[in-house]
């Protein structure tokens, strides 16, 4: 058996973990609603479009477009979109949508605006 010497060191990393991960809620959580609050409509032409495999099994929907760049099609928890599979077999390319998108273009972490709703 291992004896503590320092009984308060414990305290201190669960009070340091407890912190780091406060830290990292915080942190994420701003993302999150300035991701949603980033929500704009716009009315693009679809040049073409690109649905890959993911390891998951799921699948990374994009759109190329003529005029607003790469967007991507995706399921939106926080805004209770689950139909992402539904609007991306929807939109054809050469075709004009007025897309609602929130979020914007992130090379970082590799995101891009995320289309909610697409009106032909």
């Amino acid at each position: 058996m291992i004896k503590n010497d320092n009984p308060e060191r414990g305290d201190y990393e669960l009070i340091g973990g407890i912190i780091i991960f406060l830290l990292f809620a915080i942190i994420a959580g701003g993302y999150t609603i300035a991701w949603n609050m980033a929500r704009q409509t716009i009315t693009c032409t679809v040049e073409s479009k690109q649905a890959t495999g993911k390891k998951d099994g799921g699948h990374d929907y994009l759109l190329f477009t003529e005029n607003c760049g790469q967007l991507a099609v995706a399921d939106s928890w926080t805004n209770g979109k689950f139909n992402s599979t539904d609007t991306y077999a929807h939109i054809k390319e050469g075709h004009s949508y007025t897309f609602e998108t929130v979020g914007w273009r992130n090379g970082f972490l590799s995101t891009y605006p995320n289309v909610l709703t697409a009106t032909e």
